[in-house]
Parts: structure tokens; C-alpha cells; sequence
């Protein structure tokens, strides 16, 4: 695993789009939720010409896609075509609940680039305890 800057990561994505075309999940976010995922998912789906998933894919768009989350945390979606039943409409995905699975994912996707969003801790904090920590 390496660590790239923004333009290089944007850099090799669009290497990486010539080479496998405009399909296939070729970008995995690693970041916590409230890191900016969603304003990223907004710029992904541009660059990367495909949809991204994000929680509000499960939350507002998929909500079929619940019980495949299940099953994941419970370790029981292991090979790549299960994940591919989820994930194959997708370029990419950010925040929860692909975020969980990022080093899974890197196995199964090893072509695809990993994008780490951070915060500062405190303002990450206030932000979950003001938005996600009240649902």
C-alpha cells in the first residue's frame, strides 16, 4: 500500500479507465464517514463516468441492498462474484459501508486506487455528534 496525493491518485485513475475502459470498480474509499465523502462521491461520479457508492446508495437509493450488508459484516460474502452483485453497477464507492471493507476490497479489486479522506479529529467529532450520531 502507498500513500499518493489527489492529482496523482486522479493521475493514475485515468490510466487506469484507459486500460479497463468505463466499467469495473476501480476506486475504493477507505475515510470515515463526514470526511467529505459525499461532495466526493459528487466528483467521483464525474471523473470516473459511473455511479459511486455512498451510505445514501443504501439508505435512499438501495435499500434492497441491506441484507447483502448483513451478510457482510457477518463475514459470509467472501469471493468476488458475490461482491460483484452489489458493487458491479458501481466506478467506485466512499464512506460506509464500503469503507468497512476496504482491505477485502483491495483483494478483490487489486487493479482499483484507495482513497484515504481524513478530518481534524474535532470538527470530525462535532460534525458525527451534530448529523449521523442523531439518527
Amino acid at each position: 500500500t502507498k500513500l499518493i496525493l489527489l492529482d496523482s491518485l486522479l493521475q493514475e485513475i485515468c490510466e487506469l479507465k484507459l486500460t479497463m475502459g468505463d466499467n469495473g470498480f476501480i476506486l475504493i474509499g477507505a475515510g470515515l464517514p463526514r470526511t467529505g465523502t459525499m461532495s466526493q462521491r459528487t466528483a467521483l461520479k464525474i471523473l470516473l463516468k459511473g455511479d459511486v457508492y455512498h451510505m445514501q446508495t443504501l439508505g435512499g437509493e438501495h435499500p434492497e441492498h441491506a441484507e447483502f450488508w448483513v451478510q457482510a459484516t457477518e463475514g459470509k460474502i467472501r469471493n468476488k462474484s458475490d461482491w460483484d452483485k452489489v458493487l458491479k453497477n458501481y466506478r467506485g464507492g466512499v464512506d460506509y459501508p464500503v469503507s468497512l471493507f476496504w482491505k477485502e476490497l483491495m483483494e478483490l479489486y487489486p487493479d482499483a486506487k484507495v482513497l484515504l479522506s481524513v478530518r481534524d479529529p474535532v470538527k470530525w467529532y462535532e460534525s458525527v455528534k451534530s448529523s449521523i450520531m442523531r439518527l
